[in-house]
């Protein structure tokens, strides 16, 4: 593929990536949800167009400062994710000048074969890799040793839960946020109450009704499954 055009392709994030900044927002769950679609969105774009993955990690790495702080107020969140938006943005920029002196062909990568394509999902999210192969597997490790009360209703509710927002008719972007903030709530439950409250997992409890709203079934057992969670997270997390 022509420089210009792989130009052409990622100005194309960068101006959605200046919408999205621009946009008017009623908290930091929904500030993060669009700027996390817009990072997965462009880190999917950027693993088209070049072969090799050195310019994806670079774009990776950018935005990570300032992940998981906590205490902060709800302000103060919105402050912290548009300060990632703004460095990822960056990156892209810079991305766009070297252009003419990357080393890695601007080529896109041919189209799978049907064995590349049935094996599982991996979408790059803020908080890491999200294996939707895998997220079934990693949510019943995490909860496995829970202990206390209700604890063994909570287990069966989380692995109910991956299941099916995994298998939910959800679009990919979503899909892969929802099933993010799943495995950051399991996470959570295995520190157990002996950590302090984090903002990612607060965002990750305020965002998970939004994401659901289209999977009536995955929304059913979160909504279960949340009046369960205050005793085993630390104190102030719901």
């Amino acid at each position: 593929m022509a420089v210009d055009e792989v130009r052409r392709r990622l100005e194309e994030r960068l101006q959605r990536g200046r919408e999205v900044a621009a946009g008017n927002y009623a908290g930091s769950a929904a500030l993060s949800s669009a700027t996390t679609k817009w990072k997965s969105a462009t880190e999917t774009a950027i693993d088209n167009l070049f072969i090799g993955s050195k310019t994806l990690k670079r774009f990776q790495s950018s935005g990570l400062m300032g992940i998981g702080i906590i205490g902060l107020s709800d302000w103060e969140e919105m402050q912290e994710v548009r300060g990632r938006h703004s460095s990822r943005m960056s990156a892209l920029e810079a991305m766009i000048e070297a252009l003419p002196y990357m080393r890695e062909a601007s080529l896109e990568r041919p189209a799978p074969s049907p064995a590349e394509r049935a094996r599982p999902v991996t979408i790059n999210m803020q908080s890491g890799n999200v294996n939707l192969g895998t997220i079934v597997g990693d949510v019943t490790s995490n909860v496995r040793g829970l202990t206390g009360e209700d604890a063994e209703k909570i287990k069966s509710l989380m692995a109910q839960l991956a299941t099916t927002v995994v298998e939910a008719e959800l679009d990919v972007e979503t899909k892969a946020e929802a099933a993010d903030a799943v495995e950051v709530v399991s996470e959570a439950l295995q520190k157990g109450q002996s950590g302090r409250p984090s903002a990612m997992v607060r965002s990750a409890i305020r965002r998970i009704p939004a994401l659901l709203q289209n999977a009536d079934r995955a929304l059913k057992i979160w909504s279960e499954l949340h009046s369960l969670l205050g005793p085993h997270l630390p104190p102030g997390t719901i």
